[in-house]
């Protein structure tokens, strides 16, 4: 089992660090394209899709409607996973057991199926694992929302294009090029639960249409204390389950295009903490723990 221990560090440190990635934020922001909210609404229905049809073609022209979230909503709106875009999506709630997220659709949708109902993908490539059909959301999603162009969301069944598990709908996650980092990005943040992250990107295109994407990250939360009336008795340490929420993963990501040819590679590995003694273990008991890895390649 492979574990990432993240150390802390001083408050005027963790600071600098945060006004150091702003700036390399900022500068990068500088050298993106325009901003897709300010578009009217002519160009916008003129966008690029590839999630209705398997195509690109414009958003007005998909037989099917999408729900396009950009990485400047990403930005603006502070999301730091999947769960939280798809949360903006028309229809989608998302329940959470403190161990994994799953998405309902329009009210449908029950706890514990692992999100079978849901297609994932990156960059167009089936992210769903073949043993329980599960379709990551949460933290244990591996890609980084920084490295995200857009998701494009396609509700309602998409069975005869993409197969049993497209049922609720299918969610594209589609990744940056180089050229579109453009320099290296390093940055660090605190959250809430004694969260600490610290993130490192490379992205760079040469003449002749190369481009390189590099991303490494690593995350640690500690979580907190969580109280269960259920087992509120003096032999459950009165419901109160102590640092069992943690949460922590690492993450790598690799693309590479030369002369319209694409590499990319990912992989991740995210341990959580179970504190709600789930098929009958002992409350407050800290042995359970949920480990998920991901690895993936293609070439296209």
């Amino acid at each position: 089992m492979s574990s990432i221990k993240v150390t802390p560090v001083s408050r005027h440190l963790s600071r600098a660090l945060g006004l150091l990635a702003a700036g390399l934020q900022a500068g990068a922001l500088a050298q993106q394209g325009p901003d897709l909210n300010a578009l009217p609404l002519e160009q916008l229905l003129n966008l690029d899709v590839v999630t209705a049809s398997k195509i690109p073609q414009k958003i007005s022209e998909a037989p099917s409607s999408v729900s396009v979230i950009t990485a400047e909503d990403i930005r603006q709106r502070g999301y730091r996973t999947l769960t939280e875009v798809l949360q903006s999506v028309p229809g989608m709630t998302v329940s959470y057991d403190r161990n994994y997220n799953y998405a309902n659709m329009r009210g449908l949708g029950n706890p514990g199926d692992l999100n079978t109902r849901l297609l994932v993908l990156i960059d167009g490539r089936r992210l769903n694992d073949v043993v329980y059909d599960q379709g990551a959301i949460g933290t244990e999603f591996p890609v980084d929302l920084d490295l995200i162009d857009r998701v494009e969301f396609v509700p309602g069944p998409g069975s005869a294009i993409y197969g049993s598990s497209a049922f609720f709908g299918v969610v594209n996650v589609i990744t940056k090029s180089g050229a579109a980092i453009h320099g290296t990005l390093a940055s660090a943040g605190r959250f809430s639960g004694a969260g600490r992250e610290a993130r490192i990107v490379y992205g760079g295109g040469a003449p002749g249409g190369t481009e390189l994407l590099l991303s490494a990250s690593a995350y640690n939360s500690a979580g907190r204390d969580l109280y269960f009336p259920e087992f509120d008795d003096a032999a459950s340490n009165h419901g109160v389950a102590v640092g069992l929420d943690y949460d922590r993963y690492h993450r790598l990501f690799a693309k590479l295009g030369v002369g319209g040819i694409v590499a990319e590679a990912y992989f991740s590995s995210r341990t959580k903490g179970i504190p709600t003694a789930s098929y009958g273990q002992q409350f407050n008991d800290p042995r359970p723990w949920t480990l998920d890895e991901y690895a993936g390649a293609a070439l296209s």
